[in-house]
């Protein structure tokens, strides 16, 4: 993404440009890449896309395609220089309408992209998230079937989960736990919809997967394997502890009493400490 821009920056002598990010888009790239990097591309500022303090440096932004964010980008900030818009997935046409309507922003836009870009890594590069901190809410409360958020929020994870098959460049064939029969002729109220939220979101992430496959983003044939699962499955495994190495380090690391002061020591504990790798997986027994 930011490659792409990098040579037009790097032709001018000097040149560096702003990099506007809104909540989403900054977990996304804070764990992905440092300060050092972004200046390798030309960054020299990051900022939230809520500032619309004007400014004659070029302007990156990496942001979600909402309508706030879309009515900032193309009424609240004054463009004077080259923009290059990256979107983490597709805006809808509505949202196209008003950026061909800002007679100032397409002025001055020179990159308009979607980097289909929409899943958290986690810190240990060994897992990701889709993002939505009240999907238990919104899929499970009572009466979720019947919120208007509940088919937004639906598409929501299942955009993100096909985002990141597109850029792995797989194509998953999808299994997902099907609800048992009811023992009775029918579930009882509420019920069903909870257990067919597994189902409804393979079916989501499918019918995305089929568009991408339509563009030739996503291979033809199946590469891998989407299993799709909910907690209740197994239910315990939140409230047990685990023994592992890496849970101890969480669990009692803490500030030490040295000679009557606070010594505070800060180690970084992730993929680049070739011995946090080896042993963080080992159980505590002893």
């Amino acid at each position: 993404m930011l490659g792409s821009i990098q040579g037009a920056n790097r032709r001018e002598s000097n040149k560096y440009a702003i990099l506007y990010l809104d909540a989403f888009t900054t977990q996304i790239l804070s764990n992905i890449c440092g300060i050092a990097d972004l200046l390798d591309y030309g960054i020299s500022l990051v900022d939230n896309i809520t500032n619309t303090k004007p400014t004659k440096q070029d302007k990156v932004y990496f942001v979600t395609p909402t309508d706030p964010n879309i009515a900032l980008l193309t009424n609240k900030h004054k463009h004077s220089s080259n923009v290059h818009v990256f979107f983490t997935t597709a805006p809808t046409p509505f949202q196209l309408e008003d950026i061909k309507k800002s007679s100032q922003l397409l002025g001055h836009l020179v990159t308009l992209k979607e980097a289909n870009v929409e899943y958290v890594i986690n810190p240990d590069a060994r897992g990701f998230t889709t993002g939505p901190e009240d999907a238990l809410a919104r899929f499970y409360c009572h009466g979720a079937e019947l919120l208007p958020e509940y088919d937004e929020e639906m598409y929501q994870v299942a955009n993100r989960l096909a985002s990141l098959f597109v850029t792995m460049k797989e194509m998953p064939s999808i299994r997902y736990r099907a609800a048992l029969p009811p023992e009775s002729h029918e579930y009882p109220h509420g019920l069903e919809s909870r257990l067919l939220v597994t189902q409804r979101l393979a079916l989501e992430v499918s019918k995305l997967l089929e568009h991408y496959q339509e563009s030739s983003q996503v291979p033809e044939g199946e590469t891998c394997e989407l299993i799709i699962v909910d907690r209740g499955m197994d239910a315990v495994a939140p409230i047990v502890h685990e023994w592992t190495y890496e849970s101890m380090v969480y669990d009692l690391l803490s500030e030490e009493l040295t000679e009557g002061r606070n010594v505070y020591q800060g180690h970084v504990l992730n993929d680049k400490d070739a011995m946090f790798v080896k042993v963080r997986g080992w159980l505590m027994d002893g």
